[in-house]
């Protein structure tokens, strides 16, 4: 691994993951919501919970925006990382000086270790994970680290049949949660994309959804929906015992 992409953070880390802001793209726009308003107070209150450290899983909004994201983030003064998502397109990210992608070398899929654990980046801007991040993610699997917190746009694992699972799901998701249950190793994935919040379990590798900045869709219609008016982000622990996960929401 990279020796220089070590995060040296106390024993216990508290990362708070905010997915699918949507800035000023087509779904604000369609709503009618003030986004970057709705990160300001967020951000507020991941100050108040004293986060070490803030993940973007994607779908960011309109690039032109995102000089206003990425402003407010550092007027915030916590450490901060991004991904990809479906509607984000790499070229208007890759060559940034905040993007933190692999090894220098503008891949935008990329990790970080903090202490034991290893914090890896997937990439599924395209909705699927290429061979060559395969490869990837299989050699870090195979390493002496026994935890691993993942970070994901597309949920990897099935939410039971949703509509997003039928209509918009990551391609190629057995191969991955083969990998990754064949590795043996604890995983934890955070992801967004469903507009919603869910949670499973399988084996020793558990996959949470982390509700979207802007709106939340019904799971189990048969046509796109919104559902409530809440919006919300999640808070993640990681101490020497184990991961955990709560979802803060706002309306």
């Amino acid at each position: 691994m990279d020796g220089s992409a070590i995060l040296r953070y106390p024993i216990y880390m508290k990362i708070a993951q905010i997915t699918d802001i949507h800035a000023d793209d087509f779904l604000a726009e369609s709503y009618g919501i003030d986004a970057l308003a709705r990160l300001e107070f967020l951000l507020g209150d991941i100050r108040k919970e004293k986060a070490d450290l803030i993940v973007l899983t994607g779908d960011l909004g309109k690039a032109s925006v995102f000089p206003g994201i990425a402003g407010l983030l550092e007027k915030g003064g916590i450490p901060w990382l991004y991904i990809l998502g479906n509607h984000d397109e790499p070229a208007d990210y890759l060559t940034r000086s905040d993007w933190a992608g692999g090894k220098g070398n503008g891949l935008p899929y990329y990790l970080r270790k903090t202490g034991e654990d290893v914090l890896i980046f997937l990439d599924t801007h395209n909705g699927a994970v290429d061979e060559e991040q395969k490869h990837w993610l299989e050699t870090l699997l195979g390493g002496p680290e026994e935890r691993f917190v993942l970070f994901s746009h597309h949920p990897i694992y099935d939410c039971g049949g949703t509509l997003m699972d039928r209509l918009y799901p990551l391609e190629g998701r057995k191969e991955i949660t083969a990998l990754l249950e064949a590795s043996g190793k604890k995983i934890h994935i955070f992801c967004g994309h469903y507009h919603t919040v869910h949670g499973q379990t399988f084996g020793s590798v558990t996959q949470a959804v982390t509700p979207s900045l802007l709106v939340q869709l019904k799971k189990c219609s048969t046509v796109i929906e919104e559902e409530g008016s809440e919006y919300g982000y999640r808070i993640i622990g990681i101490d020497r015992s184990g991961v955990s996960s709560e979802v803060r929401m706002f309306s």
